[in-house]
């Protein structure tokens, strides 16, 4: 089914949406957010935020309940956003001193912002 332009708007206001959502849970729990939508070569982090010696890159999904979210992160999809990553480490090398941890936010109607800390691990799947 061909998606049309007015739900392309609909689903990017939403996505939006979510990702401020997400971005305050962080904010409200001690994380600073230091990049949103951030693009590299390698596709683009939803959420990049920093909290004592960590750096938490973040993807935000937002879907009826938190297994969906969960399993909306594909195996292809970790690895596109583990790239990333490791580029935007290497940019940044104040970045390079922290640990770092792959997360995922689940925006869930009529909830708040789940934070699932530690989603996966690189090469080692969820």
């Amino acid at each position: 089914m061909r998606q049309t332009a007015a739900n392309r708007r609909k689903h990017e206001a939403r996505g939006r949406l979510g990702e401020t959502a997400a971005a305050w849970r962080l904010w409200i729990a001690g994380y600073r957010i230091i990049a949103e939508r951030e693009k590299t070569p390698f596709g683009e982090i939803d959420i990049v935020a920093v909290k004592s010696g960590l750096v938490a890159f973040v993807e935000v999904k937002a879907r009826p309940d938190l297994r969906r979210s969960i399993e909306a992160v594909s195996a292809r999809q970790r690895r596109r956003i583990e790239q990333a990553a490791g580029w935007l480490v290497s940019q940044r090398p104040a970045l390079r001193q922290r640990q770092m941890r792959f997360d995922i936010i689940a925006v869930i109607p009529y909830r708040l912002p789940v934070h699932v800390k530690d989603a996966w691990r690189p090469g080692r799947g969820m």
